[in-house]
């Protein structure tokens, strides 16, 4: 099963939108609540707008759009990103999740491989905090009673994750 990244485009915006007000995805989002259109219409613009500086990918399989990998520069935090990721219901438990990381990882400019890498993970979600763990990411702390954040602190000693 090969897949195929592209950077995301205004064409993946309402399967975005979709994908993130799924059950799914709400039931391990920090917020859980369903965005309306004209919300995510305004973030999903100014989220382009970065792209070059902030790689946001849309994953393929044979020319169905299963899920995306998304780098945030931090407000917060100095020189890291927060990495978000999404595998489409139908493909999960396929080793998707993995193989999309490894791509959108790979993929990462000489320039960003230096930076902080971070993920907010829920903590019911025993597979996101396994694939994190096997990229090395480690425990950083608990942000609530249902989130952990975990960190990597660079990609410039790991080339081919």
């Amino acid at each position: 099963m090969d897949i195929v990244m592209h950077p995301v485009s205004l064409s993946d915006s309402e399967l975005i939108l979709r994908w993130r007000n799924s059950a799914s995805a709400r039931n391990v989002s920090q917020s859980g609540r369903e965005i309306e259109k004209s919300e995510h219409w305004e973030w999903f613009s100014s989220r382009l707008s970065r792209i070059t500086s902030e790689p946001y990918w849309v994953m393929s399989i044979e020319g169905d759009r299963i899920g995306f990998v998304r780098l945030d520069l931090s407000d917060n935090f100095f020189n890291m990103f927060t990495v978000s990721i999404f595998v489409d219901s139908e493909y999960r438990h396929l080793g998707i999740g993995r193989k999309a990381l490894s791509l959108s990882f790979n993929s990462i400019t000489d320039e960003n491989k230096g930076r902080e890498f971070r993920a907010v993970i829920r903590k019911d979600n025993i597979s996101s905090v396994k694939l994190f763990e096997s990229f090395g990411f480690k425990y950083f702390i608990d942000l609530d009673e249902h989130s952990y954040e975990y960190r990597r602190k660079s990609l410039s000693d790991a080339p081919n994750l």
